[in-house]
């Protein structure tokens, strides 16, 4: 038991420090992401564990790290400031184009060096620290669908509307199941120009009766950093009937009637058993007698000699 034991602690080391552990050379705190003198720049999901809290990321004074991969930090909805000074990324060739677009589609940076004539980036910081962000609303914070029936639910954008927005919509199940209800588009897009789009809910109806507080729950994923999101409620309201269930009624009455019944059987059986020993025995001593009364039986002819012994006919001395 010991060694099992002892194993599964190292398993569980082992499986937690590769989920869970900050790579070598960061620190991993809950809003900021450190890491300096690194060998090798980590992969973006081990270095970002939560995403969706990251404010800060500083990866400097790297002398290996010369690339930074494609939409390395795409991923991060809430970050607001970046640094990757000290580091020789190399901007001769089209590894490392991406950053400068990036930087110009989520907002005005400090950039240090041009990734077009061959020259080193050296620095990009406070990346949204002076941005107004751009919000991603529902047009209502829940909604009520009754079931059979389809909601329309809109989604819409503030600010700057000269490119299209792709958002995806999530669902986070609580009572509800996924065979409850149906969305008819998860992938939107609000168009160049526009400022809106929607998608319908509609709740399946079933024969069932569903629970109170049968619903689920919207978010909005948008594919840029600086968007601000939002979540709705969404109720589902079941049509099907309530079913009375009479209760059962129970009674002194009743209760004293069910033990007499037990009693009763219970006595029944044993005198049924006293009834059946009493016949087998009274069988096996009229065997016995019969057999007497016909001289049957093991018995021996004995005769006693002038000495006053006896033997049996066998001349077996008996005593």
């Amino acid at each position: 038991m010991t060694k099992i034991s002892a194993l599964f602690c190292i398993l569980l080391a082992f499986f937690s420090g590769k989920t869970f552990a900050c790579p070598s050379g960061c620190t991993c705190l809950e809003t900021e992401i450190t890491c300096t003198n690194l060998n090798t720049l980590p992969d973006a999901s081990d270095l970002f564990t939560n995403p969706n809290q990251v404010e800060t990321v500083s990866i400097t004074d790297s002398p290996s790290v010369t690339e930074i991969p494609d939409n390395f930090f795409s991923d991060l909805p809430m970050l607001t400031t970046l640094d990757v000074s000290g580091n020789p990324i190399d901007c001769s060739g089209s590894d490392n184009d991406w950053i400068k677009t990036w930087l110009a589609a989520v907002a005005t940076s400090t950039v240090t060096g041009d990734c077009s004539d061959g020259t080193e980036l050296n620095m990009y910081t406070d990346l949204i620290a002076d941005v107004v962000p751009v919000s991603l609303t529902f047009d209502d914070t829940s909604y009520t669908v009754d079931e059979s029936e389809t909601q329309s639910v809109v989604v819409s954008r503030d600010g700057d509307t000269s490119t299209p927005l792709n958002v995806r919509v999530m669902v986070e199940l609580s009572e509800a199941k996924e065979e409850d209800f149906m969305i008819s588009n998860k992938q939107l897009t609000i168009a160049t120009g526009e400022s809106s789009t929607s998608f319908d809910v509609t709740v399946v109806d079933n024969t069932k009766k569903d629970p109170e507080g049968w619903g689920f729950m919207l978010k909005l994923v948008p594919e840029s950093i600086i968007i601000r999101s939002s979540s709705a409620s969404v109720s589902l309201v079941d049509n099907d009937p309530n079913v009375t269930v009479p209760p059962v009624v129970t009674t002194t009455q009743n209760i004293d009637t069910s033990v007499i019944w037990i009693v009763l059987v219970v006595l029944l059986v044993l005198v049924v058993v006293i009834v059946i020993v009493i016949f087998i025995w009274k069988k096996k001593q009229d065997r016995k007698r019969t057999s007497a009364s016909s001289g049957q039986g093991d018995y021996a002819a004995v005769q006693k000699d002038g000495d006053g012994k006896v033997y049996s006919a066998t001349t077996e001395e008996i005593a």
